[in-house]
């Protein structure tokens, strides 16, 4: 659990609850489908129905392991928010590059110990770079990326848009706009690009290696929200519930676009409409995400703009 929601938090140090529950899923689903154990015999995480009742889950997650570390005042369950969080205090001693990267690999190493006589973790490599593990020698303070950006809680404003913009996490982004909520950001940043600013725009950091080497891991980019118009061959942001990202745990991806678009003939009676939509990362070592789902129910959120040298 801790390794996925490490990976899953914002700068705030909390997470969604629905989306760490899916991605803490997805592990033991993944063990099964290379045809190792899920866990020790007598654990309800081999059954594969069992995997498949969320709410069960839920419940489970909530129970053990995440429990023992409420009693101890170390993480805490927002419910009106649907999130999980670092106790602030705890947040504030540990939210640096090295000393997060240090909890991973400690939770990494216990978790190959674990597994040793289970069949072992097939995917350790794939895992590694998913929770963003060092590899052990690594140099902590160089192999997470740290913010170098001047963020300020508020702004004159008259360096709204001119100097500064709003500094969301994507999950907000994603998430709160596609709903059409208004969300706070969590700060202005000052920014040095090649684009004009104007409002709409908005920095947020991009982690994972699926659109190395355009965007290398843990970026802070500046995005636009999305105004209309032709996206494909574009890098964007996007939000559908059937979206599986590993780079940030499913529901909003960033990706390049592509589509096929279907033009009916005199004849047809079909409508215009997108034939074939795929996520493309820029990394080869990554696959395509073909979009499965009805492209009505796709938000397409900003596009992708510049990276920031902070």
């Amino acid at each position: 659990m801790m390794l996925n929601m490490l990976r899953l938090i914002d700068r705030n140090g909390e997470c969604n609850l629905e989306m760490l529950v899916r991605t803490y899923v997805e592990f033991y689903r993944q063990r099964l489908e290379l045809g190792v154990a899920a866990d020790r015999e007598q654990c309800p995480y081999g059954r594969m129905e069992y995997l498949d009742d969320f709410n069960q889950l839920q419940r489970s997650l909530l129970a053990n392991p995440f429990e023992k570390f409420e009693r101890k005042r170390f993480l805490y369950h927002c419910k009106d928010l649907g999130n999980v969080a670092f106790s602030s205090s705890l947040w504030s001693r540990i939210n640096s590059g090295g000393d997060l990267n240090r909890i991973r690999q400690k939770f990494f190493d216990d978790l190959l110990a674990y597994y040793e006589p289970l069949g072992g973790i097939p995917n350790e490599s794939e895992l590694r770079d998913l929770w963003n593990v060092p590899v052990s020698g690594q140099d902590d303070e160089q192999s997470a990326p740290e913010l170098s950006l001047v963020v300020h809680d508020e702004v004159d404003a008259s360096e709204q848009y001119s100097s500064c913009v709003p500094f969301f996490s994507l999950q907000a982004a994603a998430g709160a706009f596609s709903d059409g909520q208004e969300v706070e950001p969590e700060g202005w940043v000052e920014v040095g690009s090649r684009h004009r600013l104007e409002e709409g725009m908005f920095v947020a950091q991009v982690v994972g290696h699926s659109m190395e080497p355009r965007i290398p891991d843990g970026a802070y980019c500046l995005f636009k929200f999305y105004e209309g118009g032709s996206r494909s061959g574009r890098i964007v942001l996007v939000q559908h519930h059937e979206i599986a990202d590993p780079d940030h745990g499913g529901r909003y991806t960033v990706k390049q676009y592509e589509s096929t678009k279907r033009i009916p003939s005199d004849e047809s009676q079909e409508a215009w409409g997108h034939e074939h939509i795929v996520f493309k990362p820029l990394n080869k070592d990554y696959a395509d995400i073909p979009f499965e789902g009805d492209p009505e129910e796709l938000r397409v959120i900003a596009e992708f703009l510049d990276v920031l040298d902070g």
